[in-house]
C-alpha cells in the first residue's frame, strides 16, 4: 500500500487540520484582543495629553508641543466627529487623533503614533504564528507517531489474514490490545478457524465419498462391458458410466492435491519439449494447434504436466467452439479457444469444484490442473482475450540450464487441417 493511502498518514493531517483551526481560532481571538486592548490604551494615552494640553491653553492661551489648533492635516472623520460631538477620537492605522472644542469655540487637536503599539503587536502576532506552527508541528509528530502503532498492527493483522488465506495454517492474525484491532484480529482468527473446520470436512465428505463408490463404480464399468455393443441403451449406460468414473477419479485426485499427501519429484527439462511430447499422448479428436516463440529450462514433473494440459486442452475443445491453440513463449504456456470465454465469477474466484466455465457440470478439470500447477511450484492465471475467446496460461518456475532460445524462424510448429479431425501435435 503506498504510503499516501494509509491509515496514518490521514490521522496524522486530520489531527493537524484540528490542530491548526483550534489554535488558528485562539490564536486570532487574542490577536484580535490585544489589538482592541493596544487602541485603547493608546486612545487613553492621547486623552491624557489632551486633557493636560487644555488645562494648559485655558491657563496660559498657548499650545503645549503636540497640540495644534490647526486643521491642516488633520483627518476629515476626526474634523466631522468634533463637530458633531465635543470630544472625538480617530484612529488611522498609525495614528491616534483626539480632538475637543475649547471654551473659545476653537478645537484642540493632538495626534499620538502608533508606532510603539504596532511593534508590539506585531510581536505579538509572530510569537502566535511560531507557537502555532510548533503546536500544529508537534500534533502532526505525536498522531503520526500514535497511528504509525495503530496501522502496524492493522498490517500485521492483514498479512497475517493474507496468509492464512493463501493456506498458512499455522499463521494467527490476531494483534495483543483490548482496542477494536485486538477484536477485529481476533475475530479473523475465528473466522478463518471455522472456515478451515468447515473446508476439511467437506474436503473429507468429498473423499470419502470418492473412497466409497469407488468399488461399485469399479464393479459398474465391468457390467456394463458386458452388455451388448448394438444395443443403444447399452451404450448410453456404458457412457454413463464412463463418466461416472471419471468424476470419482478426479474427486481423488481433487483430496489428494489439497491434503498434499502428493509427494512431488521436479526435474529440469525443456518446457516446449515436454508440450510437444504431453500433447502426442492426447487423442486425435483433442490434439490443438502447437506454436512455440520461445523455449526454457524448467523445473516440471511429466505426469502432472500431463494432466495440466489435458484438462485445458479438454475444456477449450468442449467449450471454444472446438478451436484450440497451445502456444509456448519462455516459462509459460498458454491454451487459447475461440469460444465466449470464461465468466466474470470464475475469473474473479478461480476454479472451484462442481464450477464450470457455462454454469453446469463439474468443472473439475480447472480445478485439478490449477492444484496440479501450484503442487509444481507453478501458477495456472486465467483471463479473456480482448478480442474474446478464453485463456489459460500456465507459468512454470525457471530452472538452471540452457538460455532461452528463440524459434521464430519455425512458429507454426503444428497446424490441424481445416477439415476432419486434427493431427496431433508432433
Amino acid at each position: 500500500m503506498p504510503w499516501w493511502h494509509s491509515l496514518r498518514l490521514r490521522i496524522a493531517v486530520s489531527m493537524a487540520a484540528l490542530s491548526a483551526l483550534a489554535i488558528g481560532g485562539v490564536a486570532a481571538a487574542v490577536a484580535q484582543h490585544s489589538a482592541l486592548d493596544g487602541r485603547e490604551r493608546l486612545r487613553a494615552q492621547a486623552y491624557e495629553r489632551l486633557e493636560a494640553s487644555e488645562v494648559y491653553y485655558n491657563v496660559y492661551g498657548r499650545l503645549r508641543a503636540g497640540a495644534t489648533t490647526q486643521m491642516a492635516g488633520v483627518p476629515e472623520q476626526l474634523r466631522d466627529a468634533v463637530a458633531a460631538e465635543r470630544d472625538a477620537s480617530y484612529f488611522d492605522g498609525a495614528t491616534m487623533w483626539v480632538g475637543r472644542r475649547t471654551d473659545d469655540g476653537r478645537t484642540l487637536v493632538v495626534q499620538l503614533s502608533a508606532a510603539d503599539y504596532l511593534a508590539q503587536h506585531q510581536q505579538l502576532v509572530n510569537v502566535l504564528v511560531l507557537a502555532g506552527v510548533g503546536g500544529v508541528g508537534a500534533t502532526s509528530v505525536l498522531s503520526w507517531l500514535i497511528a504509525s502503532g495503530l496501522s502496524q498492527r492493522l498490517r500485521r493483522g492483514a498479512e497475517a489474514a493474507q496468509a492464512i488465506a493463501d493456506g498458512d495454517r499455522e499463521r494467527e492474525a490476531s494483534q495483543p490490545g483490548r482496542d477494536e484491532v485486538a477484536v477485529l484480529t481476533s475475530a479473523v482468527d475465528g473466522m478463518a478457524s471455522a472456515l478451515t473446520q468447515r473446508l476439511d470436512r467437506e474436503r473429507e465428505f468429498s473423499a470419502d465419498v470418492a473412497h466409497e463408490l469407488r468399488t461399485p463404480v469399479t464393479a459398474l464399468v465391468s457390467a456394463a462391458e458386458l452388455l451388448p455393443d448394438d444395443d443403444e441403451a447399452s451404450a448410453l449406460v456404458r457412457g454413463q458410466v464412463r463418466r461416472l468414473r471419471l468424476l470419482v477419479e478426479q474427486l481423488l485426485e481433487v483430496a489428494r492435491l489439497e491434503s498434499g499427501a502428493d509427494v512431488v519429484a521436479l526435474e529440469t527439462a525443456d518446457l516446449a519439449g515436454e508440450v510437444r511430447r504431453s500433447l502426442r499422448t492426447l487423442p486425435p479428436d483433442l490434439a490443438p494447434t502447437l506454436v512455440v516463440d520461445t523455449s526454457a529450462a524448467v523445473g516440471l514433473e511429466p505426469a502432472r504436466l500431463d494432466r495440466v494440459l489435458t484438462n485445458l486442452v479438454a475444456n477449450a475443445r468442449k467449450h471454444g467452439g472446438g478451436a484450440c491453440e497451445v502456444r509456448v513463449a519462455g516459462t509459460s504456456v498458454t491454451v487459447t479457444d475461440e469460444g465466449p470465454g470464461y465468466p466474470d465469477a470464475l475469473l474473479a474466484g478461480g476454479p472451484r469444484r462442481f464450477q464450470s466455465r457455462g454454469g453446469g457440470g463439474s468443472g473439475l478439470g480447472l480445478v485439478i490442473a490449477s492444484r496440479q500447477a501450484e503442487a509444481m511450484g507453478g501458477e495456472l492465471a486465467l483471463r479473456n482475450g480482448p478480442d474474446g475467446g478464453a485463456q489459460a496460461a500456465l507459468t512454470l518456475r525457471p530452472a538452471p540450464g540452457p538460455p532461452s532460445a528463440s524459434v521464430s524462424d519455425d512458429r507454426s510448429i503444428d497446424r490441424p487441417a481445416s477439415s476432419g479431425p486434427a493431427a496431433p501435435a508432433p
